[in-house]
């Protein structure tokens, strides 16, 4: 025993603090040596009582030398293990008003330094809020991770405001806010980042624009929450960190969190422009620059997808573009800083994202990129409401008076076209004739897999062509094998509709047309498979032309959006709507009948 009290001198010395942590390693050294019994106070029956008083006076020892002078002296008197930890238990947790105060004021008066160890400073507030529980008071989760959030110094204050701006109704949980306060930690640490300033921009409006009132209206709201200072002669705009000596690039945007507005001091790239008194923007120095328009901004980031900033304020002096976190929470987004990057979503959708570069969180994006659309009407427009149908396709309509809002199909080149369009070698022509009759022949293929699923997961389409209307269904698939149940439903769906029976189906030699019981089940509704020689797609051109027509027409869709390529699966279904109202020979006898309309694709 006398090895297990030098052992257990290795434990910390109790000096009257933390006594649960103490405890704590008390009792696991002793049940890690099976001495633990006397902890409980109750002599085993199968033990004599000459070997529990010596046990008990064995471990009443070992505790006594983990204790300070100052704290042995109040417990001196105690003769068994358990009265001297109850005594200390006593003096240590009593559940007094005096205790539960000093607590609170270590817990509220703790206060992480600039640069210090975020890693110790957590070890510190976890000390604290393990103490409450001896005082018979618990912490809800959410509590303690709003609370280790004050505790931060004033650098990480976009954190915090990020983390909020996230969770949006949702309830913080402690250890996702400590995982993300370490992984900040090293980041910073990798970064050779120190404790650093966030940005401060404040706008507040006056003056006699168009818009006058919603702008005061937002401005008088905001104010409240961002304490803004005014003069007699009007609302203050302070701008601390941006001034008249900083060029920045178009394509740059910053993302700023004292900033009232959106903000550019590129005219040309600001749609829907408004000119009028906007307010003032005063810089640190004193000086003074002028809103003198308002509009909205296409930007295009650097992952092909665009987002639209509206209601920008534009400031020729101001030599920055910024993006204001507050504006995007007031239109409902939440903004998440998370390992030096950034992102914005509404609900699900993820509108944009980027990088910190050095102290600022920022995106870019080619200049060429920027969006500036003209509004009129024009061939180009339509040529892009069409889908990006071809010049023929589109005097086929004029001259139907289908686009009455055309006097004439004057192209310019398209470069969406251009890379969405690229084709091999086309396909040799044989002249045949479409079947008179509806389903007596259908075309089928099966395009796939894609690179890239779609965001409903899918990676494969399938065609249905119908040779006589060239009408043409899509499905999407997430899977090769989910073509035989495809077709079914297809087929209940189409005769169904037209009260013919499906005769002949045309597909290549694939073999989701061959196994699984597709040919069986053809076979016996009475359907007729027709397959091609392998290696000849020619031999099904006409389903192979119309997939063709479909990623030629999504692609170019989808690339002057500046989409990414997660949506090429709503492109090919909008390309195929679009293909069953557009002009084609065959179908020209069905669309008399239907008079189907295009006006709904404005």
């Amino acid at each position: 025993m006398a090895e297990e009290a030098g052992k257990a001198s290795g434990i910390e010395k109790f000096d009257g603090t933390d006594f649960a942590y103490w405890r704590m390693q008390i009792e696991d050294y002793l049940y890690g040596r099976k001495l633990h019994l006397p902890l409980l106070g109750t002599k085993p029956e199968s033990m004599k009582a000459e070997e529990w008083a010596l046990l008990d006076k064995q471990v009443l020892g070992v505790i006594r030398l983990t204790l300070s002078r100052s704290v042995a002296h109040n417990v001196v008197k105690e003769k068994t293990t358990a009265d001297l930890m109850k005594a200390l238990s006593d003096m240590c947790e009593k559940s007094s008003a005096n205790n539960k105060v000093h607590l609170m004021k270590k817990l509220f008066n703790l206060k992480m330094a600039e640069n210090a160890s975020v890693a110790q400073h957590l070890n510190e507030f976890n000390t604290i809020t393990n103490q409450f529980s001896s005082v018979e008071i618990d912490f809800d989760d959410e509590i303690r991770a709003l609370i280790v959030l004050a505790s931060l110094p004033n650098s990480w204050e976009a954190m915090g405001m990020a983390v909020s701006n996230s969770t949006g109704k949702e309830k913080l949980e402690y250890n996702d806010i400590r995982d993300l306060i370490l992984a900040e930690e090293i980041r910073r640490r990798d970064a050779g980042e120190t404790s650093g300033s966030s940005s401060a921009l404040n706008l507040e409006t006056r003056g006699r624009g168009n818009n006058r009132n919603s702008n005061q209206s937002r401005s008088n709201s905001r104010n409240s929450n961002r304490n803004r200072s005014k003069s007699r002669s009007g609302q203050q705009v302070q701008c601390w960190n941006y001034g008249k000596t900083v060029d920045s690039p178009l394509d740059d945007w910053v993302l700023d969190s004292g900033a009232s507005f959106h903000i550019t001091p590129h005219r040309e790239i600001i749609q829907n422009y408004v000119v009028g008194d906007f307010g003032k923007v005063y810089l640190a120095d004193g000086s003074a620059l002028d809103v003198v328009g308002l509009g909205d901004v296409w930007i295009s980031l650097p992952n092909g997808s665009v987002w639209l900033l509206e209601k920008v304020r534009h400031i020729p002096d101001l030599r920055r573009n910024l993006i204001s976190v507050g504006q995007l929470d007031d239109e409902g987004h939440a903004i998440l800083f998370v390992g030096g990057t950034w992102k914005v979503t509404k609900g699900a959708r993820v509108l944009a994202c980027g990088k910190k570069t050095g102290t600022l969180y920022m995106t870019s994006c080619p200049r060429d990129t920027i969006a500036v659309v003209d509004a009129s009407i024009d061939t180009s427009l339509w040529h892009r409401r069409l889908g990006h149908m071809s010049e023929k396709g589109m005097k086929m309509l004029l001259s139907k008076g289908k686009l009455p809002e055309l006097k004439s199909i004057d192209f310019d080149m398209c470069e969406s076209c251009i890379l969405g369009k690229q084709k091999k070698v086309n396909f040799l022509k044989t002249g045949r004739t479409p079947k008179a009759e509806k389903l007596k022949l259908v075309h089928t293929n099966l395009w796939g897999p894609s690179p890239v699923a779609s965001l409903g997961s899918s990676r494969y389409y399938i065609t249905f062509i119908d040779d006589s209307s060239r009408k043409v269904w899509v499905y999407f698939l997430k899977n090769k094998s989910d073509v035989f149940v495809t077709f079914k439903k297809w087929k209940a769906m189409v005769e169904t509709e037209t009260g013919l029976k499906v005769k002949c189906l045309r597909s290549d030699n694939g073999g989701e047309y061959i196994d699984g019981g597709f040919s069986e089940y053809c076979a016996a509704q009475g359907i007729r498979m027709e397959k091609t020689i392998p290696g000849t797609p020619q031999q099904n051109g006409v389903a192979e032309r119309m997939n063709r027509t479909l990623n030629e027409r999504a692609r170019s869709m989808r690339l002057h959006a500046r989409l990414p390529k997660t949506f090429w699966a709503d492109a090919v279904s909008t390309a195929a709507y679009l293909i069953n109202r557009g002009p084609s020979v065959p179908m020209e006898h069905e669309r008399n009948k239907t008079q189907t309309s295009i006006g709904a694709i404005k």
